[in-house]
């Protein structure tokens, strides 16, 4: 089997995974936005970590008190546009959720747009038309292997 039709293949399992954990982060975001407790952090690091090819991760380390007083440090997933503005920015408003405090996001700040969603849809639909072609497409008959 070539190359091509083992990564058509691949792209029909790979697709629906990565729309399924895009809607499982919208929904966990939309979950603190709903019934997270609002509080003010200090961000105290920032890093931004090169992905493939020219993609890069922007990560922020914030500092902020619980319900209880007590210090808590968690990490969040920023865009591009926050990395830049976050030093003129010495609070930010967060909310977390009482069960995890290390689940958090920014107020304000969405934490990714419909790029995994539309990203799990195209591999999908690319892997879909590319096992046709190479399984069934055009000059395929039924009795060749």
């Amino acid at each position: 089997m070539s190359k091509l039709k083992i990564a058509a293949v691949l792209a029909i399992i790979i697709g629906p995974v990565l729309m399924v954990m895009a809607y499982l982060e919208k929904k966990e975001y939309d979950q603190i936005n709903k019934d997270g407790i609002a509080t003010v952090a200090v961000p105290t690091t920032k890093t931004a970590s090169a992905g493939r090819k020219s993609s890069r991760t922007y990560k922020l380390e914030l500092e902020y008190k619980d319900e209880a007083g007590a210090t808590k440090t968690g990490t969040v997933k920023i865009s591009k546009d926050l990395y830049e503005r976050v030093d003129a920015m010495p609070i930010l408003r967060i909310k977390y959720l009482k069960a995890d405090p290390s689940k958090m996001i920014i107020v304000g700040f969405p934490v990714s747009s419909t790029g995994g969603m539309m990203g799990g849809l195209f591999v999908l639909l690319l892997g879909i038309g590319g096992t046709w072609f190479f399984f069934m497409g055009p000059g395929r008959s039924s009795d060749e292997e």
